[in-house]
């Protein structure tokens, strides 16, 4: 529901009938269908859960993927599925009138995350560049869900060079999960194809959220804040280090 109010252009906070339970309404007619279908997707996702749980972090994104793009499917399968409300006036409605919460809140959801980015791409000599499995795997899991729902959100034109560049990040990952079949160590291949499937995603999500030139403004201006974070930190740490220095016998 929140990202197709944000492909419509309404505000969460607007009430409305344009929720999962009503647009499923529109399409089985009858709740106890509406309850047999999203209790059986429910049970799928838990069974889903569970299952990546056990077999581990490479799994786990591999079904992030597949619930990602099920759910797109069913955004859009279900866009059209708007009841009309007791009024007669229909929730259908907001879909044209754009509000002045939803366009501010358009206009505010790029930039926000264009700052995390940013920061996070500053910041991450702090954190071993995020090589760590338990710092990347969540970090992949979350710009995976973030570029599908940037992209459902606002379709972005591609062109020749951008399209260029996903295809090649998505094919260095595809290739690198078939190299499992013959490399030496598999595991290897496995994390190499989720990172580059990673970097795929971040790009993705960089082409959705970039579309005016102030938007590379906040992404450059919220790095270069991270960086500078870096280097104090470095700073104040070599200076914390001259007097252990000064004092050791040797200085």
């Amino acid at each position: 529901m929140i990202v197709s109010r944000l492909r419509r252009g309404v505000s969460v906070l607007t009430g409305g009938q344009d929720h999962l339970t009503h647009r499923t309404r529109q399409r089985m007619r009858t709740t106890g269908r509406v309850a047999l279908v999203l209790g059986a997707a429910q049970a799928l996702v838990s069974t889903l859960i569970i299952v990546a749980s056990r077999e581990g972090s490479s799994t786990l994104v591999y079904i992030v993927l597949a619930f990602v793009v099920f759910a797109a499917a069913a955004i859009v399968a279900l866009e059209d599925a708007i009841p009309q409300d007791s009024t007669g006036a229909g929730v259908r409605r907001l879909s044209t009138r754009r509000t002045q919460d939803g366009r501010g809140w358009t206009r505010r959801f790029p930039g926000a995350c264009l700052v995390a980015v940013g920061l996070g791409a500053g910041l991450s000599p702090l954190f071993s560049a995020y090589y760590d499995v338990g710092i990347w795997v969540p970090i992949g899991l979350v710009l995976v869900v973030a570029a599908a729902m940037a992209t459902i959100a606002r379709p972005p034109v591609f062109t020749l060079p951008v399209g260029l560049a996903l295809a090649g990040l998505a094919a260095l990952g595809l290739w690198s999960l078939l190299s499992m079949g013959w490399a030496s160590a598999a595991e290897q291949a496995s994390v190499s194809a989720n990172l580059w499937l990673t970097y795929a995603a971040l790009l993705l999500l960089l082409v959705v959220l970039i579309s005016r030139p102030r938007h590379a403004s906040v992404l450059l201006a919220a790095a270069g804040v991270g960086i500078t974070i870096v280097a104090l930190t470095v700073l104040v740490r070599m200076l914390a280090a001259i007097p252990a220095l000064c004092s050791s016998p040797d200085g």
